[in-house]
């Protein structure tokens, strides 16, 4: 199991939903072609390491910024599930597929807590 702290993955976490978001203009987007499954899969993911994050947290600010992200991530994941284009089954196999394999930004954030 990874150890979490501070660093990258708290900011990867800040940066995706606390960022300056661009304006949507319309454009190619249909919203029929959305991948609502594959966008679901990434948010459950998103707050299962903001959780772990959480638990380690001991500095009020960091806390409250996660528990933003928390709760953005969430809301996306319940929009995604809404979407007519969402099927349950391969939610199911991708996230039995992916829910183990290592992250990059959490990767990075245990090479450098524990770089001699």
């Amino acid at each position: 199991m990874l150890t979490y702290y501070k660093g990258e993955g708290m900011n990867y976490f800040v940066k995706k939903y606390k960022g300056i978001k661009p304006v949507f203009r319309g454009g190619d987007t249909n919203y029929n072609s959305i991948e609502a499954t594959v966008k679901y899969v990434e948010y459950c993911l998103d707050i299962i390491d903001i959780n772990k994050l959480l638990l380690v947290e001991t500095d009020f600010d960091t806390k409250w910024d996660l528990r933003y992200c928390l709760e953005r991530a969430e809301s996306k994941r319940d929009w995604h599930v809404k979407h007519p284009n969402f099927e349950t089954g391969r939610a199911a196999i991708l996230m039995g597929t992916v829910r183990n394999l290592p992250r990059k930004h959490m990767e990075q954030a245990h090479k450098e807590k524990f770089r001699k």
